[in-house]
């Protein structure tokens, strides 16, 4: 499952949206991608090694990490993402939704 995140700087922002990540799916290999050019995704924390395994970075500009899905649970994580020509850091707060089993 991909999901899409985009930052600029002058108006300071990181986007990534909320992920429902559907009933009976079972494992779910979630993949960050960093669609704006000049960012990279530097960090994603906050989501527990018991539900989120082999979490690692994709090059610069992605992250992955396989959800277990095996019960039905919010996981709310922050992501950051850097600008490569200045170092700016940006982060975004969103969700993981889980439905289960």
């Amino acid at each position: 499952m991909d999901v899409t995140v985009t930052g600029t700087a002058p108006n300071e922002v990181v986007s990534c949206p909320d992920t429902d990540v559907g009933k009976g799916n079972g494992n779910v290999v979630l993949n960050w991608n960093m669609a704006t050019a000049g960012w990279e995704i530097s960090s994603l924390d906050g989501l527990p090694d018991t539900e989120f395994t082999g979490k690692q970075k994709k090059g610069g500009t992605g992250y992955k990490c396989t959800d277990k899905n095996d019960k039905i649970q919010n996981y709310p994580y922050t992501i950051e993402v850097t600008q490569t020509t200045t170092g700016r850091k940006l982060s975004h707060d969103p969700t993981i939704r889980n439905g289960g089993p």
